[in-house]
Formats: structure tokens, C-alpha cells, sequence
């Protein structure tokens, strides 16, 4: 089995192909033309774990990406739901998943904000959370933010 960047057999990009898109070991053998014994064995290869992992994480990749580009498409879909065309039930529904969405959203930013300034802090730039720089802070004032932070996201301070 070839490393990172090198020539696959044939066999092998149609065993992965088979294997991403069959929903049994059984039924990804049989589009390939070979063994189900056969395709367990190299499953059981470290190279074809290799290969065939960086082929699900591409195909993610691609799925996420896909996803990604309808979230516009869904929210409106909420946002027109919870007109007053719709019966209240739907309303409810979809005001609920507007709210939920933002909350989320608003916290995996807040948590990304906090995680680049303690990353930023770690490696030596001292950057708070508007980019400028102190550079004066050291790892007891790092956990005591921390420390700060856990406390608001509980409500205990």
C-alpha cells in the first residue's frame, strides 16, 4: 500500500469507492469483484486504513460543505414558517429552532473567540479578546480568566 501522495491500485480506489458508497463490507466486495474475506483482510491493512480514512474524511469534507451551502436556504424556509401563515404549532416549531440555532451559534463563536486568545496568550501573543496586545499577563492570570469564564457560562461568579 502506497503512502500520502503516492499511486493507489485500481482495486483498491474501487474497493474504497465501493466501500463509501455500499452499506455492507458484503455488498462493497461484490461491486468490486472480489472476496468479502478479501476486502476484511485489507480493511485490517494499516495503509488501507490510511487511504480509505482520508477518503471518508474527504467525502465528509465534501458532505459538510454541501450542508453548509443550504444553511441559508434552511433558515429561511424557518424564518418564513414562523409568518403568520402558519398554524401556531409550526410557528412554535420553528421559532424554537431559530432560537436554538442562534444560541448555539453565538456560543461556538464565543468559545472560538476564548479558545484564539488563549491559544494566542499560550504562544506568546498576548492578544485579548478586541486583538490588541498587554503582554504582561502571566499563567496565573490565564487560569484565573479561565477560571472567570466557567463561572459566567454557569452563572456563579
Amino acid at each position: 500500500m502506497p503512502g500520502h501522495g503516492e499511486k493507489i491500485s485500481r482495486k483498491t480506489e474501487l474497493a474504497i469507492a465501493a466501500l463509501l458508497a455500499e452499506p455492507t463490507v458484503e455488498q462493497a466486495a461484490r461491486k468490486v469483484g472480489i472476496g468479502e474475506q478479501t476486502l476484511k483482510n485489507w480493511l485490517k491493512r494499516p495503509e488501507f486504513q490510511r487511504v480509505y480514512a482520508r477518503a471518508r474524511h474527504a467525502a465528509l469534507g465534501h458532505s459538510i460543505a454541501r450542508a453548509s451551502g443550504a444553511c441559508g436556504k434552511a433558515i429561511d424556509a424557518l424564518i418564513e414558517l414562523v409568518g403568520p401563515g402558519a398554524p401556531a404549532s409550526v410557528r412554535v416549531r420553528a421559532a424554537v429552532a431559530i432560537v436554538e440555532i442562534t444560541s448555539k451559534g453565538l456560543h461556538t463563536t464565543d468559545i472560538l473567540a476564548r479558545l484564539d486568545e488563549l491559544e494566542s496568550h499560550l504562544s506568546g501573543g498576548h492578544r485579548d479578546a478586541s486583538g490588541t496586545g498587554n503582554g504582561n499577563h502571566g499563567p496565573g492570570w490565564l487560569l484565573g480568566q479561565v477560571e472567570a469564564q466557567r463561572g459566567q457560562d454557569t452563572g456563579t461568579h
